[in-house]
């Protein structure tokens, strides 16, 4: 492997390493914070976006793509899941404007939304053998009113359901 070769694995590293950080940021941003040149930092994300690692956002920030929510899946064994469950928490966010997450063992895969209230609504997320692989959480909006908690809390239990069949139906087991 030569230097340069190295050099562009180190790169993408701390590329990757920033994005990791879960912060928005523009590729110029990434390069001044990664240490590397402006040219090198958008030739890596244009590579990492073909292979849908990252994706741009229209106002130029770059975010993770569906192959790396597939990756961080895929790091706790649910790989499967990533799609269903990217779809499903998109769509429960849209309906309730609240905020919403999948986390497995303490880490943060999914998200929508920004909390503002207490987590309302936690619950586990299990395999076709009963075993937990995900928790779902949802806050409330800071006005949300009785009766549309109600309506929010059935389509919780929808996307709950539906990630356990989609689950059970993959045999996705611990």
């Amino acid at each position: 492997m030569s230097v340069q070769d190295t050099s562009g694995v180190a790169a993408l590293a701390r590329i990757l390493k920033e994005l990791g950080e879960g912060e928005a940021a523009t590729v110029a941003g990434l390069a001044v914070k990664a240490g590397v040149s402006r040219t090198t930092s958008f030739e890596i994300i244009r590579r990492l976006a073909a292979a849908g690692l990252v994706r741009r956002d229209i106002d130029g920030t770059v975010a993770s793509g569906p192959a790396a929510t597939a990756l961080g899946f895929a790091a706790f064994g649910i790989a499967s899941l990533a799609g269903p469950a990217e779809t499903l928490l998109s769509w429960l966010h849209e309906r309730s404007d609240a905020f919403v997450e999948l986390v497995v063992s303490e880490t943060v895969l999914i998200t929508f939304g920004k909390p503002q209230s207490d987590v309302a609504l936690d619950t586990p997320v299990h395999d076709r053998n009963g075993m937990e692989q995900a928790r779902l959480r949802l806050a409330w909006r800071v006005h949300t009113s009785q009766i549309e908690r109600q309506r929010i809390s059935a389509d919780f239990e929808r996307v709950r359901m539906s990630l356990e069949l989609h689950l059970a139906e993959q045999g996705t087991a611990a």
